[in-house]
């Protein structure tokens, strides 16, 4: 649901949801746009594919392969460990034997569904983070 701030702009109130496929790529665009003005990236490995998943759902490997940015073997590791973790599913094309599909696991989506929930509390105590740095 949509509120205007006091500024008289649009805000978005967050709800019980997980993010959607705009907000992952939010995140990949801020990553690209430190990576090639700062030449560091901001998201893990792990977190990259996890936001190309999020943001484009199921795909195949090659395709997610080229969305992330990372090298076969980087691709490989990074998928192996999301899989031992239980966040993401390797299952072949039910059109095309020969392709195998990664999505995002079920289990993912609830914890990102659980970690939208508390968002607003975060919000809430962010006014306490400079007197922690601070001190």
């Amino acid at each position: 649901m949509a509120s205007n701030s006091q500024d008289g702009s649009v805000v978005e109130s967050r709800t019980n949801t997980a993010p959607n496929a705009r907000q992952y790529d939010i995140l990949l665009n801020l990553n690209r746009y430190f990576q090639s003005e700062h030449g560091f990236e901001v998201l893990t490995p792990d977190a990259k594919l996890f936001c190309v998943l999020g943001a484009k759902g199921s795909l195949s490997v090659k395709e997610a392969m080229l969305f992330s940015g990372l090298s076969y073997r980087g691709f490989y590791l990074v998928a192996g460990r999301l899989a031992g973790r239980g966040s993401i599913v390797l299952e072949g094309d039910p059109h095309d034997g020969r392709v195998k599909r990664i999505s995002l696991a079920a289990n993912a989506k609830t914890m990102l569904a659980a970690l939208q929930e508390t968002m607003p509390l975060m919000d809430s105590h962010q006014d306490a983070l400079p007197q922690l740095r601070a001190g």
